[in-house]
């Protein structure tokens, strides 16, 4: 249970001076002067292109002290009298007025004399902004409608932002992409996501048609009101809502289907049986013939083998192909003076590439309500419920894929009864030796299945209560509820050694069912006194303090597991026998925050944020549970100057600083609920001197000296608006992350378990750019938008020595000090041997190397100087994952109701690991690369002979993984209102859509750089190309 200690100084003195600030504010100003005889106006401030207008300023012509803003949605509630003049302004646009005659709806239009994006809300955290008025590090993407085929909202980030990293590590369906903004840390976590207000786990709890914009937080100055959650950065999705009009539905209907964006092409039989001969004669010196004799080989050119045991499979191609894709989405939307509503409901269906056991249903139904209650009182309420039913393959996709790549391409996928087959040909022993039996990657797919069932609902009530003018108090309460249920069933089988069932080959008589269940639930309550307000002429304040408690409870893993159920179709516990049920027990993490934020612009020029926030978290312990969190921004619009007059074209020129800190406890939280408590685990085999025990206690190392993670960062920025048409905007930054908290990687002490440690600091430097142009001729429109982000990563700081292992059973990847996270340390590749002459004259030649193995680089020796020796002297950091930077291309036209739109994104100066390194012994089958491997007849110096040494790992290992994909490209068409009035529809849109279409990339041919990162043996589930066909509907 977290115990709050108010005595804390600080945090008295924060507290008590924004309530003294708010307090001072409000003092100064008259709010209570209300006549008798007002009346209550309402309507909506809107541009005249109909798009609603936020933070318009409404206020009575011979009264300017009573005045109000319109909020997100443009509606605004005045009390003014019947016979005055309402006075509409917004920063760019023309003022109007509007006589109230009595009349107690009034909507305002405001003109168009300087209409541009300077106006566009942002969403900022617990608030919203104008893109004008931004002086954080701030990226904005609106989502008008979706049409391309995304299963998950992360897919329409990608190439949008600049500074924004995304990597998908699979085409799983329903897999998610990993984000990191602004470059890594040692063991980063994601950025954390907040949809409307709530902080939820992933981006697949909201429909991506439900998403109206994404904003993302970069830089401290706007992340530091999230506090410790907001280390790496904020996601903020904000949901369509209901507006007041009449009842509008719009349906989003795709189909289509999913293919692997690329696969490799392996050896086939003959090419497979000569490479494995020759892996004899160059790799170890062996006989030719001890593997597939020129007798096996000619045989099976004559097609006279046994085609039960001597096949030519692709065993990728058996394992994948193509997928099936639906995603169906309906809302329905309106509202009357006094109230707004959206309902919405999504369905998507997809079939995985993986041919057996590989689906997902995804279920989303969201109900968003507001009502005005009264002049003083908004009641508001924001349900979603999600449904996700999955279907997977009991054993894991990485051992499959894996198995498919070394599979022997003579062995058959059947046997010519229509049997899986269980053994292939060896060719060794002429013609009639058999492998050991094992299941084939194909069988593998459909040895069992797991079933997973996650419904999850998010609920969010919410009051707006206007106390004063200007002064509004905001409760909220959110409530997670997560229930995740999974089955796994392992079957029996029986597999023979030929089509005639002669002999058993495998056999697992005896099936088991286990599930699993996982209850969670969370709940976070928001309180907010808001205040905005004009000062005179010159100056307007605002800001808010708040008060923030997270509650997340787990209340613990259920599992359960029968066996001899009577048919594998039986999935009932009740069906089986022997249960075993084992559980882990309940665990809770508590943080109360108290947070607040100082707004100050003067003459609408000269900007000024302050934000400050208190954290108190449950996984320190109780004398260092609290942190603050301060950050100070500031803004000059150079254009709002009077010498700036003369640029009539210029419609924006800002410059923007910001400096914060931000904190992390996402790392301690995943993993342990109070790490600063002894633990114990029962373990099997516990060493103690020089007997082992069958049975131990096992005890946790405490994080003793455990602190907070902290980030702080520095950012300058400018933003440039020109001809209402083109918008410029550019950051540098430095980021630094102090005392990163990670396990220890140190070996177990006395068999203690590992602890969680302060493992270092890191600091990423780096500059952003986006440029956007918006244009139209008449009837044709066009945009086209490029950003790209360069980060420098380095490790400023390691808490023993200047590196540790990541990798510590290869070492292979290496975090050192002045080096960036996750660096590859190894020896520097210098060809390859081309003639046992050459190896000779070559000192530093190790014992036992042939013509045609790689040669490395002698660098060093114990004393710092080349010895002659290779050893571990001569390893050093032969590349990095980390991209020099990544970028974005974006362009879209329309015309006469055609519209074409395309993104790019693109990776550069990014090294990964090759995917095949030719050890046969441990990789079996080989990519058709290896067709020009080295031979005496082919001298290569880029690929050696099959089978040489495989321990020393080189720059040999390390490609370009830099790429440019085309992410999506969509043509549609919409028909004329003339038509379609006659329907009363509003909108009738036909599309075609794509995404991951093509790729271009010098990385190895038939793997994908972007999913593949440090997996050098391609083991995961290959991402997918996606084509669809749809429809836009509204009426």
């Amino acid at each position: 249970m977290l115990i709050l200690n108010h005595e804390k100084l600080y945090l008295k003195r924060m507290i008590g001076l924004i309530l003294v600030l708010f307090i001072s504010i409000i003092g100064t100003t008259n709010l209570y002067g209300q006549e008798q005889n007002k009346i209550t106006i309402k309507g909506v401030a809107q541009d005249s292109s109909g798009e609603a207008l936020p933070e318009v300023l409404i206020y009575e012509k011979n009264n300017p002290d009573n005045e109000v803003f319109s909020d997100i949605d443009g509606n605004y509630s005045i009390q003014a009298n019947p016979n005055s003049t309402l006075v509409f302004e917004f920063v760019g646009l023309d003022t109007q007025e509007i006589d109230v005659n009595g009349q107690t709806n009034l909507n305002a239009t405001l003109g168009t004399a300087q209409t541009n994006d300077i106006n566009e809300v942002i969403v900022v955290g617990f608030g919203t902004t104008t893109k004008a008025n931004v002086t954080g590090a701030v990226s904005q993407i609106k989502i008008d409608e979706v049409s391309q085929p995304v299963s998950n909202p992360t897919q329409l980030l990608y190439g949008q932002a600049s500074g924004v990293n995304l990597v998908q590590n699979s085409g799983e369906p329903g897999s998610n992409s990993t984000i990191n903004i602004r470059g890594a840390g040692i063991g980063s976590t994601p950025p954390l996501i907040v949809v409307d207000g709530m902080i939820v786990d992933s981006f697949d709890e909201v429909s991506p048609s439900d998403i109206e914009t994404f904003t993302i937080l970069k830089d401290a100055a706007s992340a530091s009101i999230y506090g410790s959650q907001a280390a790496n950065g904020v996601i903020l999705i904000t949901t369509k809502s209901g507006k007041t009009g009449s009842m509008k539905i719009n349906i989003n209907s795709s189909t289509g289907y999913t293919t692997p964006t690329t696969l490799p092409d392996m050896l086939r039989s003959t090419d497979y049986m000569n490479a494995m001969n020759e892996r004899e004669i160059y790799g170890f010196g062996q006989d030719p013939n001890s593997i597939y004799s020129e007798e096996v080989i000619q045989a099976y050119q004559n097609g006279s083998l046994d085609k039960n045991y001597y096949g030519d499979t692709e065993w990728l191609d058996e394992l994948f192909g193509t997928g099936a894709f639906s995603d169906q989405y309906l809302s329905i939307r309106g509202g009357s003076e006094k109230s707004r509503y959206l309902f919405s409901a999504r369905y998507n269906k997809q079939e995985g590439t993986l041919k057996h056991n590989s689906e997902l249903d995804s279920y989303q139904v969201r109900a968003k309500m507001e009502f005005d209650m009264t002049d003083w009182l908004t009641l508001g309420t924001n349900i979603t419920g999600n449904q996700r039913e999955s279907i997977s393959p009991r054993q894991s996709i990485e051992d499959i894929v894996r198995t498919a790549m070394q599979a022997n391409p003579l062995r058959p996928v059947y046997y010519t009864n229509g049997d899986y087959n269980a053994v292939g040909a060896t060719g060794v022993d002429a013609l009639n030796s058999l492998e050991d039996p094992s299941l084939s990657p194909v069988y593998r797919s459909i040895d069992g299945r797991i079933e997973r069932d996650r419904f999850r609902l998010n609920s969010q009530f919410y009051l707006k209560v206007k106390l004063l003018e200007g002064l509004t108090y905001e409760p909220t309460f959110n409530y997670k509820y997560s229930n995740t249920n999974v089955q796994r069933l392992t079957p029996t089988y029986t597999l023979y050694d030929g089509p005639d069932r002669a002999n058993i080959a495998l056999q697992r008589t005896e099936n088991t069912l286990f599930r699993n269940a996982i209850l969670q639930k969370d709940f976070q309550i928001d309180n907010l006194l808001r205040y905005k307000r004009n000062l005179g002429e010159n100056h307007k304040i605002g800001g808010f303090i708040g008060h923030q408690l997270i509650v997340e409870h787990d209340e613990g893993t259920f599992n359960t597991t029968v066996e001899n159920l009577p048919s594998d179709g039986l999935s009932g516990l009740g069906n089986g026998s022997l249960p075993i049920t084992t559980g882990q027990a309940d665990s809770e993490f508590r943080m109360q925050s108290f947070f607040g934020r100082l707004e100050y612009s003067f003459k609408n020029k000269y900007l000024f944020e302050a934000n400050m926030r208190v954290d108190e978290a449950s996984v320190f312990p109780e004398s260092d549970r609290q942190a603050f969190f301060p950050s100070f921004s500031a803004g000059w619009k150079i254009s709002e100057e009077s010498f700036m007059n003369q640029f009539k074209n210029l419609n924006l020129l800002k410059l923007r600083g910001s400096w914060g800190q931000l904190g992390n406890t996402n790392n301690l939280r995943q993993i342990s609920e109070a790490p600063y408590l002894q633990t114990y685990n029962i373990t099997d085999g516990y060493i103690l001197g020089d007997d082992v025990l069958n049975t131990g206690i096992t005890p946790g190392r405490l994080a003793e000296d455990l602190t907070w993670e902290t980030s702080e960062s520095l950012d300058f920025g400018i933003d440039l608006r020109m001809w209402n048409a083109l918008s410029i905007t550019a950051d540098w930054y430095k980021r630094d992350t102090y005392d990163i908290i990670q396990l220890d990687n140190t070996p177990d002490l006395a068999g203690t378990l590992p602890a969680f440690i302060n493992s270092g600091d890191v600091r990423n430097t780096g500059f952003e750019f986006a440029i956007d142009y918006n244009n139209n001729h008449n009837a044709f429109k066009y945009n086209i938008g490029v950003n790209f982000n360069i980060n420098e990563n380095e490790i400023t700081s390691l808490p023993e020595g200047d590196y540790f292992t990541v990798d510590t059973s290869t070492l292979r990847i290496i975090n050192q000090v002045g080096q960036p996270v996750g660096s590859y340390y190894g020896y520097i590749f210098d060809g390859i041997y081309q003639s046992q002459e050459e190896i000779d004259n070559d000192p530093a030649a190790y014992n036992g190397a042939l013509p045609g193995w790689k040669k490395y680089r002698d660098i060093s020796g114990p004393d710092g100087t080349p010895d002659g020796v290779i050893d571990e002297n001569d390893r050093t950091i032969i590349g990095d994952s980390q991209p020099d930077f990544t970028y974005g291309i974006n362009a879209g036209a329309s015309f006469k109701g055609f519209d074409f739109m395309v993104t790019f994104n693109g990776v550069q100066g990014v090294d990964r690991l090759r995917p095949q390194n030719g050890y046969d012994t441990v990789q079996g089958n080989l990519t058709t690369d290896w067709l020009d491997r080295w031979s005496p007849t082919n001298p290569s110096n880029e690929l050696p002979v099959i089978g040489s040494e495989r321990t020393n790992f080189s720059s040999w290992n390390i490609v370009d993984g830099s790429y440019l994909r085309l992410k999506v490209a969509e043509f549609g068409y919409t028909l004329p209102s003339s038509l379609t009035d006659k329907w009363s529809i509003d909108k009738l849109r036909f599309f075609v859509s794509g995404t991951n279409l093509l790729t271009f990339t010098n990385f190895t041919d038939g793997f994908d750089p972007e999913k593949f990162g440090n997996n050098w043996r391609n083991e995961n589930y290959p991402l997918n190309k996606t084509f669809v066909m749809g429809l836009n509907l509204q009426f």
